[in-house]
């Protein structure tokens, strides 16, 4: 079975943390950070790692992003 890790960015902070919670509920292993954005240097993408909880070593590139405009 393959299995993925996600990273999802989320700029509003309870935006964030209720996504975390809804995927804690469901099985997921969740991790918060923060990376540089692309176009600055002073700038930050607040993101959560998502992986299924029983394999926390498997790595995926995909980016889901939310942004509000």
């Amino acid at each position: 079975m393959i299995k993925h890790k996600y990273k999802i960015i989320v700029d509003s902070t309870d935006d964030r943390e209720r996504l975390a919670g809804i995927l804690v509920k469901n099985g997921y292993s969740v991790k918060q950070g923060k990376q540089l954005k692309k176009d600055s240097n002073k700038s930050y993408d607040y993101y959560l790692e998502v992986c299924d909880e029983n394999d926390r070593n498997v790595y995926s590139k995909e980016v889901i992003r939310d942004r509000k405009k």
